[in-house]
């Protein structure tokens, strides 16, 4: 117990709206680039109603990761799961856990770099991109959570006052009758947007069951509405988009 009362103590800390902050800007992201596309294929004019859809499972999952953790207060999906399951079991889980985000990692990363060679600097090989992203990542992990976030929360500063300038200079070419018919083509098409959308990015914020343990304990009341915060930001920004 002396230990775990150590570890905590020694254990960096972040506040619920820093965490907030990373969910609305994970959420956002490359999702910009790679969502909006794919999701008006599936979808077409329902691509809001798979937004919605989307959202609201992802909230219910949001929901069960923050009862997890106040069931098991400052401990991540790994060492509660072995509370649970035991080792063998967690290690089965941990495997696909692990294996999903070096996944989604590469895509990610793969992702960023074709935008930036196919709409910014053309002549620029891929690889440039792809060493500087692990460049400032390996940086960034090196300087702890907390320099991180404070990082982020600042920047997405930035970006969210940029986007609201672009919006409102835009609102007068927003065209709502693009929203209707909502279902030309039937429901399916929408499910088949929400599922697209649920998978990338809403159920990939299971990760941050990792960054849980690290919020401020006198905040851990917060994280639910904080967490509400960021995904309604997100889907707001989306569906400006398709406007």
């Amino acid at each position: 117990m002396e230990n775990q009362g150590y570890v905590m103590k020694d254990r960096q800390q972040i506040s619920a709206t820093q965490l907030s902050s990373l969910v609305l800007i994970f959420l956002t992201g490359s999702s910009i680039v790679v969502v909006p596309g794919a999701l008006i294929g599936y979808a077409k004019n329902g691509a809001w109603l798979s937004l919605l859809l989307s959202l609201a499972v992802g909230m219910i999952l949001l929901v069960l990761m923050l009862y997890l953790y106040r069931e098991f207060p400052q401990l991540s999906l790994i060492e509660y799961s072995q509370q649970l399951l035991g080792k063998w079991l967690t290690l089965l889980i941990a495997f696909p856990f692990l294996s999903m985000q070096l996944h989604s990692t590469s895509g990610i990363v793969l992702d960023v770099g074709l935008f930036m060679t196919s709409s910014m600097m053309r002549e620029t090989p891929l690889y440039v991109f792809t060493l500087l992203i692990f460049f400032v990542t390996a940086l960034t992990v090196r300087a702890g959570i907390e320099k991180f976030v404070r990082m982020f929360v600042v920047l997405m500063m930035i970006v969210l006052l940029f986007v609201i300038v672009i919006l409102f200079l835009a609102s007068t070419n927003y065209e709502t009758n693009h929203l209707i018919p909502v279902l030309p083509d039937g429901f399916k098409p929408v499910l088949l947007g929400a599922y697209f959308t649920y998978g990338f990015p809403y159920s990939e914020i299971i990760i941050f069951t990792m960054l849980l343990p690290y919020v401020r304990r006198e905040e851990n009341h917060l994280l639910k509405k904080e967490h509400i915060y960021g995904h309604s930001g997100q889907w707001l920004f989306f569906d400006r988009c398709y406007a």
